[in-house]
């Protein structure tokens, strides 16, 4: 149970460490700040854990790594665009 709780509030402090900055891009209309690598990298470390979540069928890793890499993807996304 502990491992579990400790997973899941892992799984939800990276989700909630993304989303301000692809907030603050659409907002802006600027990503100048953000590394490319950085975006690369981090969308590469999410497809992984989410691979590797369906392997295990581990929910929170499943749940929480798509989501992220939606929000990777929406940096790109707007890397690319401004």
């Amino acid at each position: 149970m502990v491992i579990a709780i400790i997973g899941t509030m892992a799984v939800i402090s990276q989700v909630v460490r993304t989303f301000p900055q692809v907030i603050k891009g659409f907002a802006t209309k600027s990503v100048k700040d953000v590394s490319l690598w950085w975006e690369i990298i981090a969308s590469a470390s999410a497809a992984l854990w989410l691979v590797y979540g369906i392997l295990v069928q581990d929910k929170p890793l499943i749940i929480g790594n798509s989501i992220s890499l939606v929000a990777f993807s929406l940096l790109l996304y707007q890397k690319a665009r401004y």
